[in-house]
């Protein structure tokens, strides 16, 4: 590190490098959610720096009610063996069992959900909720979700407004909605920094490799690929006769 350090230390980009870099992102996102081959529900769930973000989205929390473990485990064995009857009746089946205590949680939330958050972290058997604390963002169309949790989330007509039961094959939501998300590029202040470092890692990274080849081709260091290969594959067998022992 500091032989890495003392090499590239003096390394730096510019702004306009930064801005022209900001200005690559923003359309190689646009694009990217466009046509399908990036997903912005999972790229806001990663937690990394969003560049743009396109229209009909929204971030929601919810208390989810759900099934037992047994109860999942038919539901999974059900689905996998492509008996979609007997799936959709076991689900309903399965739903009916959690109502009232879906409908006990709702009952408890007050008109203003200001006390969503605490019934949220009491009922709630939602795993995901401790890695994702700020909520899921969900979109209108094209959307990972199950098709009646996204029509909840859209029935919601202003932030803060709760939803009645929303069943899935997870068991019964509670949705609150968190944010109406504004289509468009990021502001170029709040990435400015993540790009400017991402841009200098690699400047600086680039220049020690081809600082290192320097070095060697000047060393005239001569290797041996074919005599690396037999170790590698001596190595390998060894292992494979220890473990069968």
């Amino acid at each position: 590190d500091k032989v890495f350090a003392h090499f590239t230390d003096d390394i730096s980009v510019q702004d306009q490098e930064v801005r022209e870099e900001y200005d690559r992102l923003v359309e190689e996102a646009k694009a990217g959610y466009a046509d399908g081959t990036a997903s912005f529900e999972n790229d806001a769930l990663s937690g990394g720096a969003i560049y743009y973000t396109p229209a009909g989205y929204r971030r929601v929390k919810h208390i989810l009610i759900g099934f037992d473990t047994e109860t999942s485990s038919k539901l999974s064995e059900l689905y996998s063996a492509g008996d979609q009857a007997a799936y959709d009746a076991y689900l309903q089946e399965a739903l009916a069992g959690i109502k009232s205590k879906a409908e006990d949680v709702r009952s408890k939330i007050s008109a203003d959900g200001s006390n969503f958050a605490d019934l949220m972290s009491e009922y709630s058997e939602d795993p995901g909720a401790t890695y994702y604390p700020n909520g899921y963002v969900v979109g209108q169309e094209n959307s990972t979700y199950y098709e009646d949790f996204v029509t909840g989330v859209f029935a919601l007509k202003n932030v803060g407004d709760v939803s009645e039961l929303v069943s899935s094959p997870s068991g019964y939501h509670i949705i609150r909605l968190e944010e109406i998300l504004e289509e468009g590029p990021a502001k170029y202040e709040d990435v400015q920094a993540t790009i400017s470092a991402s841009l200098l890692e690699t400047r600086k990274s680039d220049a020690f490799f081809e600082l290192c080849e320097t070095w060697r081709d000047e060393m005239k260091v001569k290797t041996y690929p074919e005599k690396y290969q037999v170790y590698l594959d001596n190595y390998y067998a060894d292992l494979e006769t220890s473990a069968s022992q």
